[in-house]
């Protein structure tokens, strides 16, 4: 009787079996639905990849390109070199620019008391009636009327010969009376500023005529 018992009904184990066989078809199910996910690897490898590449292509434009090229040109600088030769390049234009307004400015030497004949050459005449045995000697400067002309001194050199002919005409008329006469002297200096400004023009005016020397022997 107790043996009787203990055995299972057959329908109880075929309940157990189809119990288990679901058992295992769901676990298979689960199982292939439950696959694991994607690794993360392969985007973090391949965004490195392409940073390295990156890091490459800025270094071989940026940097190595000028450092082969320095090399290679003897004569090839660097970004500070090329600042330090704008700076020279400046400072000479510069430097040129002031060496030009002080040409300008040394150009200018209308200036001052200018003599109408060369510094190796001098006025002497010998005055009517004198038979050579008298002789004058004069030395005439004149000034400029106005300051801007910075051609007063070329126009007088430009005309000393004739200025000089004019100033020996003139005082060669005298006579020794005449020459040793300083109240005459006057009337002679007004005679030759106007002869010497017929002969410079109206361009370049004359503002004093200054009688610097007048040695009667």
């Amino acid at each position: 009787m107790a043996e009787e018992e203990a055995t299972p009904a057959p329908a109880e184990n075929a309940e157990a079996a189809e119990a288990a066989e679901a058992g295992t078809e769901a676990a298979a199910e689960a199982g292939t639905e439950a696959a694991p996910p994607p690794s993360l690897w392969k985007p973090v490898i391949l965004s490195s990849f392409i940073s390295i590449i990156g890091m490459v292509v800025i270094f071989k434009f940026m940097f190595l390109g000028p450092i082969l090229a320095k090399i290679g040109d003897p004569n090839a600088t660097d970004g500070n070199s090329l600042v330090a030769k704008h700076d020279e390049g400046h400072g000479e234009e510069e430097k040129g620019h002031g060496k030009e307004e002080k040409d300008e400015n040394a150009a200018d030497n209308s200036g001052g008391e200018i003599s109408i004949v060369a510094d190796d050459d001098n006025i002497v005449i010998n005055p009517a009636g004198s038979n050579g045995t008298r002789y004058l000697l004069v030395e005439i400067y004149l000034t400029r009327g106005n300051n801007s002309d910075k051609g007063f001194r070329a126009a007088i050199e430009a005309h000393t010969k004739m200025l000089k002919k004019i100033t020996m005409d003139k005082l060669s008329s005298l006579d020794v009376q005449q020459c040793t006469d300083p109240s005459i002297r006057p009337r002679i200096m007004y005679q030759l500023k106007a002869a010497y400004q017929e002969r410079l023009g109206s361009g370049h005016p004359i503002k004093d005529l200054i009688l610097a020397t007048w040695v009667m022997q």
